[in-house]
């Protein structure tokens, strides 16, 4: 095989592992993004959701 051919080869299978790992750093923010959301939904019920008094 000829140096550039391996270059080649080498160039994909880098593109190919840097995809892979922005793909799973997609997923996990996409998942935090969504527990933040689920939390600030549930702080936001919570809040809502007391009772007013009037020493508060």
């Amino acid at each position: 095989m000829k140096s550039s051919e391996t270059d080649s080869m080498e160039m994909e299978t880098a593109r190919r592992s840097l995809e892979d790992k922005i793909a799973q750093l997609n997923a996990t923010i996409d998942e935090v993004r969504q527990q933040l959301g689920n939390v600030n939904s549930n702080s936001g019920q919570a809040v809502n959701e007391r009772p007013l008094t009037k020493d508060a």
